[in-house]
């Protein structure tokens, strides 16, 4: 296995998986295995003047990082300059609202993606902009997150009987709209221990959900 490491290491540079036991990657793909996001509301301009503007939901990607660490830092380090939108018209403006931590690795990551809830994303983190810092949600305690769960399935299961008696034909909208509902939440479960670690080591201010 060593043999086959170094031989590989000569053509291929390669690094361990921090979040993957004996695993490896490429360097290339390391550095842009999480990839921030900043969604917002983006103010423009009506074709009348005396109607004022309309705001419609928009998003940005910050940058990439390798660590989960690194991304919360990136975060804090642009704190100010969120609102500055990538090729901004002078005559709109760009109100950051959310930051979220995408664990997308060799994934492309494509515009739109976190506002149409694009398949193969793996929300890691998320947090609020507030006027005075970012407010990260850190994942609760796993006790918690079970009670969680139980209730999901119990309010699930009710919702599911009431729409089947209605005979309503939505229910594939429904059932679509709540397993993505429970991806998310095992995908929390995945990243929690390193999430939690990584706001503690960033000192990072946050909120528990």
């Amino acid at each position: 296995m060593r043999d086959a490491l170094s031989f590989l290491r000569q053509y291929l540079p390669i690094v361990r998986d921090p979040y993957s036991r004996h695993s490896f990657m490429r360097l290339h793909t390391y550095h842009k295995q999480f990839t921030i996001v900043c969604t917002g509301m983006m103010s423009s301009p009506e074709t009348k003047p005396s109607v004022g503007c309309h705001e419609t939901a928009d998003e940005y990607v910050v940058g990439y990082r390798g660590l989960i660490e690194d991304a919360i830092r990136l975060c804090a380090s642009r704190f100010y300059d969120l609102h500055a939108y990538p090729h901004l018209k002078a005559t709109n403006a760009f109100e950051p609202r959310t930051l979220e931590i995408y664990y997308t690795r060799d994934l492309a990551y494509q515009r739109g993606s976190t506002l149409w809830s694009t398949e193969g994303l793996e929300r890691v983190l998320s947090g609020s902009v507030t006027e005075s810092g970012i407010a990260w949600q850190r994942p609760g305690a796993t006790v918690n997150d079970i009670s969680a769960l139980e209730k999901w399935i119990e309010t699930f299961h009710g919702q599911v009987s009431e729409h089947i008696r209605a005979d309503d034909y939505d229910l594939e909208h429904f059932a679509r709209r709540e397993a993505k509902a429970l991806k998310d939440f095992f995908v929390s479960l995945k990243w929690r221990a390193h999430v939690r670690k990584a706001l503690i080591d960033t000192g990072a201010l946050f909120s528990t959900r």
